[in-house]
């Protein structure tokens, strides 16, 4: 699907996220809509093409534009890049964040029975770093490695996702710095925990072999199946009775 994408000409991503959805997440994220050639919508839908495609250009992004346009029978956009860039630079860095835990939410609301785990909704979260442009905001907010040399490093942050193995979308993420107090996978997942409900299951690589991890994800009622990691001695479990894991809840909000 993301080559497809990214193969099509135009704005294929209108068809997917509907102008009602992303103006109703402009007003979530107190974002002011206006009336003009590049709304938020267009835009939006611009900018994930560009992503997609191989050029990445924003004047092979113009390019989309026109196609669209002319597809439409409507009147050609001036070719230069400078009004498309302003517009972009002006959707809210949340809009992404919202459409994205929406849009995946929604499609594993819809997944079909046959596509769970014995009627059961599968949940991995999974964790990864990005890179992003060595400007002095983001160097700021995300300092690179210690282990590279000022000025040779680009600002990097981790992120974490929890996504549906039914679907494969995305249903929460969070993003951190990628070094310091409370920036692990372990500190991130703490974040979005509210994801997981009862009777889901987590399913965890190495990262998260965690006895806090399975005592928190338990007591929201989710199953866990984790790989080992090479350093706790695997011990046969005790199923908890109700009581035994409202203790355990109430322990990990208490912190004793």
């Amino acid at each position: 699907m993301r080559n497809e994408l990214g193969r099509r000409q135009g704005l294929p991503f209108l068809k997917f996220l509907s102008r009602d959805l992303v103006e109703a997440a402009c007003r979530r994220c107190n974002h002011c809509w206006r009336e003009r050639l590049y709304t938020p919508w267009i835009t939006l839908s611009i900018f994930l093409s560009q992503v997609l495609s191989d050029d990445h250009s924003c004047d092979d992004a113009v390019d989309r534009f026109q196609k669209f346009r002319f597809d439409q029978g409507l009147a050609a956009v001036a070719p230069e890049t400078a009004s498309y860039c302003e517009a972009r630079r002006r959707l809210p860095e949340g809009l992404a964040w919202n459409l994205v835990r929406r849009t995946g939410r929604a499609s594993h609301q819809r997944a079909d029975d046959p596509w769970l785990f014995h009627g059961r909704a599968v949940k991995i979260p999974d964790g990864s770093t990005v890179t992003m442009p060595d400007t002095p905001e983001n160097q700021a907010a995300h300092p690179q490695a210690t282990s590279q040399e000022p000025g040779v490093g680009f600002p990097i942050a981790r992120i974490l996702v929890v996504f549906s193995l039914a679907v494969g979308t995305v249903l929460d993420a969070v993003l951190g710095p990628y070094q310091g107090k409370q920036t692990s996978e372990l500190a991130l997942l703490r974040q979005i925990m509210s994801v997981f409900h009862q009777s889901d299951v987590a399913l965890a690589d190495l990262f998260f072999c965690s006895y806090w991890v399975i005592a928190a994800l338990q007591a929201r009622g989710v199953d866990v199946v984790v790989r080992p990691d090479g350093v706790r001695e695997a011990r046969e479990g005790q199923s908890l009775s109700r009581a035994s894991r409202h203790d355990v809840s109430m322990r990990l909000k208490t912190g004793s």
